[in-house]
């Protein structure tokens, strides 16, 4: 009785201590509770999917609106709860939240539950927190492992509760879960893991998405297949207990799932490799770049735009198998020829292919490589520069005939030494064969693309003249006017010279090459419409003599294997450089250009001897160009006024008589036609 009263008397003499502290403490509990409450996030994000909260990704469409890629960081589609069947539902909650219709954001029972377990094992088998405090977390707050986090995570799950019904939480979780391969949300991780909507989800499916949240790697029924189907049978058996499936129909739900497991399994590993480019990587990869540097990354991979663009995905394709096909050939060759000859072999032979529709400058197509890989993304339809060789040369003659010469005037073609850009020395062009012609016309020099006669030809109209030309034409490429330029030694890109060819198809009309029609953002209003830019490069009438010369090319020129093979009118140029490191072939119809180059990206390295834009580009353009064009009615190029048309010795360029062997039909713009008859074929005795 003493020691309480002592006690007693002490707390009285301390009463006022103890109060202050009493009170202190108090305010100390209150101010962090504040503190806590006051900077709580807004919920506002919930209302509706429109909100920047959801990253949502961005979807790329071809023409005919065909999605092939998508750009992400959160690989996140948006799905509603009504379009689910019920088990998906039922299988997480019944993983994650069996009580999550009876608490209200916070399940005190589960939490005291959960603690008894995880004691009784010695580790965290078995977590407290709620599907709405979740939800909270991975919308609102960190990730990371603090009692202030905890205590806000409940705090906002309280708010979420009071403001949503439950079946809006539900969908919203389901909308938002991490479940590993990037995926978040059901309709999302259906389609990278299973290949199908979330609506088509199976029973044992929903049961393998559901066993994912808590642990999405460890869990992955692709790494871990043992550890996956232990979670997976827990979660079907929680299933069974609360009532949502009958007993009987457990074991056929994990029967049917891993007996189809191995298709599966092929499946998702080619899909995590190209995640963001499930289709035309090449193209795609130009409408990112594109969309980044006018949007922002962050609207690209977060914003959920929805981008139209000018890719035909069947032409695409075709190009991407057919390039890959013969490049595969051509170094199966090489690869026995080098192993005969005891020497390494080279490394794989790359190649590139633009396809535009003329009238438009839409491209079509646009191919950058051999494959695309983690260790090849590298575009050569529009990073790499290469030499054009030969390609270049329908520049040159464009500038002659704008210049007054027509394709029946005379050049000689024989040796010639010309002034280097070094004082004292000297360059002399030489043709393909090494072999000299004498006394030519121009549409012989560029349908056998004599290099001699054509430096010849840009020494009479000069070098400034038809580098104007070339910038009419839309090529921005770096160029200066000496001799070699006429034979293409100038670096350049594929896309913006196949551009440049289109015009030649388009009655001299221009088009800026145009990848994106329309952008829309998240809540389908439109950003941006594409609209064709187009400028005069030259008049139609010249436009027509050039694809008038480019048809003898194919027909008779270093490209007739088209000619033969493809089966409608084409005309067009082949390019080889120095020592055959570089091969091409730029042409068009007359509602298709099509640029393709072949070569090493090593640029020191030939492919091999005699290995020219007509010898190997030449059977590529002839494939792809059939199978692009086999739906288009094969059509001649249109005449346009101006243009008169004259029945010319194919030697001499004059008027063909009779007696002339190979008599052709060329084009002149009208009053500038030959007018004498030709003096070497005029019969017997003459």
């Amino acid at each position: 009785m003493r020691i309480y009263s002592g006690f007693r008397d002490r707390l009285w003499r301390h009463r006022q201590l103890i109060g202050i502290v009493f009170f202190a403490l108090i305010g100390i509990g209150i101010g962090v509770f504040a503190a806590l409450v006051y900077d709580l996030p807004d919920i506002t994000p919930l209302e509706d999917y429109s909100d920047p909260k959801w990253q949502l990704p961005s979807k790329v469409y071809d023409g005919n609106n065909v999605m092939f890629a998508e750009f992400f960081q959160e690989k996140r589609e948006i799905v509603q709860l009504s379009d689910l069947p019920r088990h998906v539902s039922e299988a997480f909650l019944a993983a994650e939240d069996r009580r999550f219709y009876l608490h209200r954001g916070i399940d005190f029972l589960g939490i005291t539950r959960a603690m008894a377990k995880n004691l009784r094992a010695g580790r965290v088998v078995e977590g407290g927190s709620t599907i709405t405090q979740q939800l909270a977390k991975v919308l609102f707050l960190s990730s990371e492992r603090k009692f202030a986090r905890k205590i806000r995570e409940a705090l906002l799950a309280v708010r979420i509760e009071r403001r949503f019904s439950k079946n809006e939480i539900l969908e919203r979780y389901l909308n938002t879960i991490y479940l590993g391969e990037g995926a978040y949300g059901v309709e999302a991780a259906a389609q990278i893991y299973f290949q199908k909507h979330a609506k088509d989800l199976t029973l044992g499916e929903s049961a393998m998405l559901a066993s994912l949240p808590r642990l999405p790697f460890h869990y992955n029924p692709y790494r871990f297949p043992e550890a996956a189907k232990t979670r997976q049978t827990y979660v079907l058996n929680s299933m069974s207990r609360e009532g949502y499936i009958g007993d009987t129909e457990l074991a056929p739900a994990q029967e049917e799932f891993w007996r189809g497991f191995d298709v599966h399994r092929l499946t998702i590993q080619e899909r995590r490799g190209q995640m963001r480019a499930v289709r035309a990587p090449f193209f795609a990869e130009v409408v990112r770049q594109y969309l980044g540097e006018r949007y922002g990354y962050d609207e690209v991979y977060k914003g959920g735009l929805e981008v139209k663009t000018t890719l035909d995905i069947t032409m695409q394709e075709a190009a991407e198998q057919i390039l890959r096909r013969h490049l595969a050939h051509w170094d199966e060759i090489k690869r026995k020829e080098r192993e005969a000859a005891g020497r390494p072999p080279k490394p794989p032979l790359q190649g590139a292919l633009v396809a535009i529709h003329v009238k438009t400058g839409e491209v079509r197509a646009l191919v950058g490589g051999n494959e695309w890989s983690v260790n090849n993304q590298f575009n050569r339809a529009t990073q790499a520069i290469r030499q054009p060789g030969s390609a270049f040369k329908p520049f040159v003659y464009i500038t002659a005939l704008e210049n007054g010469l027509t394709q029946s005037d005379k050049l000689m073609d024989a040796p010639a030494i010309y002034q280097h850009t070094r004082p004292g020395e000297y360059w002399t062009p030489e043709n393909y064969d090494q072999e000299y012609h004498g006394e030519v016309t121009l549409r012989t020099a560029l349908m056998h693309s004599l290099n001699v006669a054509t430096v010849k030809l840009m020494e009479k109209i000069t070098a400034k003249k038809v580098i104007d030309t070339v910038r009419r034409f839309g090529v921005t490429s770096k160029l200066e006017p000496f001799w070699a330029l006429a034979l293409g030694s100038y670096d350049m890109n594929l896309l913006e010279l196949t551009s440049a060819y289109s015009a030649m198809a388009n009655g001299g009309i221009r088009h800026d090459p145009l990848l994106v029609l329309q952008v829309f953002d998240r809540e389908g209003a439109l950003l941006e419409e594409g609209v064709p830019v187009e400028s005069e490069a030259t008049s139609p009438a010249i436009a027509y003599l050039i694809t008038n010369m480019l048809k003898t090319v194919v027909q008779e020129g270093t490209g007739s294997y088209i000619g033969k093979n493809l089966g409608r009118p084409a005309a067009g140029k082949t390019g080889t450089t120095n020592d055959f490191k570089d091969a091409w072939f730029i042409g068009f119809t007359p509602e298709l250009a099509c640029g393709i180059w072949v070569g090493y990206d090593d640029h020191t390295l030939s492919i091999g001897s005699r290995m020219s834009g007509g010898v190997v580009v030449a059977p590529i353009w002839t494939e792809f160009m059939q199978a692009a064009c086999a739906n288009t009615p094969a059509t001649d190029f249109a005449v346009p006024p101006g243009v008169r048309f004259a029945s010319v010795c194919s030697q001499t360029g004059e008027l063909a008589t009779e007696f002339c062997p190979k008599p052709r039909s060329a084009a002149f713009l009208v009053g500038t036609e030959p007018t004498v008859y030709c003096h070497e074929h005029r019969g017997p005795g003459n």
